[in-house]
């Protein structure tokens, strides 16, 4: 029997020591750190977990990490980087299944080629980056409760990330404790999770995510975790590889609003509510604001007494990174998200940011 097995990986050649009853899945995440490849419901219905072996999608929880040798896979990493997912995306976005009516999309009349509606997994290009965003409606066992979460990609180099899983029986908030709302990318609404965690493993009141918009520079979603509580994203793509985002939570009464980006560990400077990531040769720039009140900025790295400013890119390991933090405690707030570049010049004029001077309406 032979030891190890050879696979190239989003362009990348690897040899790995055959392990007994490993999934390909766990392969990617947990060995190669490629966590885009999602664990949904573990029993190959949910999609979320789909990669390219040889061109064909598979669903990788099912598949065994021997039969990969001497393939060549694709990864959502890979559709994100450097490769093209005009030649791969078609085929991905079929996912474990191909029915789009499943996932309450069938009223969209120009859903984009590269978005992997079984996954729940929606993809917006720009010139050098590349924006991935959830939003689902389960139908199998959700493992994180993460809608309208986004990742963020810009030259290879992975801004705003996913936090991964770190530990399914650690000791207190390290108990499974990345799976929780507040450990992504997206709002979270009086300290509490979009779906009720009852274990480890089990979700109870499923939230409904539903996509309102997509083309080429515009996607809006939405989901019901929080009702009566209403929260929808719209990630917008400008120019040059800049990207605005814009959060609307409505309610009747207040409501405790925390607007979070977890960002790669980068060396980073403050500024106001702004964050500059050197990346190599060039400064990136995360700023976060609100359009009505008043709000509460922070940033933390590595709290060592909770699991903000941590992430996981495989099972059992954790690093530090830089949680980024707005909140609010009002009815109504209008958070807005641009990532751009060190000398972009960003203007808060209530119903209107303008960028550059460009004005961008913020309204719904």
């Amino acid at each position: 029997m032979n030891n190890q097995i050879s696979l190239a990986v989003n362009g990348i050649q690897h040899t790995l020591e055959a392990r007994p009853n490993e999934t390909l899945s766990d392969l990617l995440r947990y060995r190669l750190r490629l966590t885009g490849t999602k664990i949904g419901c573990d029993e190959a219905e949910c999609g979320a977990c789909s990669v390219l072996v040889d061109g064909e999608p598979v669903v990788s929880c099912i598949y065994p990490a021997e039969r990969a040798d001497g393939k060549t896979i694709v990864t959502i990493e890979g559709l994100a980087g450097e490769f093209t997912a005009k030649n791969a995306t078609p085929a991905l976005a079929g996912g474990a299944r191909e029915s789009a009516k499943e996932n309450n999309l069938s009223d969209l009349r120009a859903l984009s080629s590269e978005s992997f509606l079984d996954g729940g997994v929606y993809l917006l290009h720009n010139i050098n980056s590349r924006a991935l965003i959830r939003c689902t409606d389960f139908r199998a066992r959700p493992s994180h409760a993460d809608q309208l979460h986004m990742d963020l990609w810009i030259h290879g180099q992975n801004i705003a990330c996913d936090a991964g899983t770190y530990l399914y029986s650690g000791k207190g908030p390290w108990r499974n404790g990345l799976a929780r709302t507040s450990a992504h990318n997206t709002v979270t609404v009086d300290g509490e999770d979009q779906m009720t965690m009852v274990s480890r493993f089990t979700w109870t009141n499923w939230s409904k995510g539903k996509v309102l918009q997509q083309d080429e520079k515009i996607w809006q979603g939405e989901h019901d975790g929080y009702k009566p509580v209403s929260h929808k994203r719209t990630v917008m793509v400008l120019d040059d590889d800049r990207w605005l985002v814009v959060d609307y939570l409505r309610a009747n009464e207040s409501h405790r609003y925390a607007l979070h980006w977890l960002l790669n560990d980068f060396p980073f400077k403050q500024k106001d509510n702004s964050v500059l990531l050197s990346l190599d040769e060039m400064n990136y720039m995360v700023q976060v604001g609100m359009t009505e009140g008043h709000g509460n900025f922070s940033i933390v790295r590595a709290d060592p007494n909770s699991t903000r400013g941590w992430r996981s890119r495989y099972y059992g390991h954790k690093e530090p990174a830089i949680s980024v933090m707005l909140e609010a405690h009002q009815p109504q707030v209008t958070f807005w998200t641009f990532f751009g570049f060190e000398n972009d010049v960003v203007e808060d004029d209530g119903s209107i940011l303008k960028i550059n001077s460009k004005g961008i309406p913020l309204v719904e």
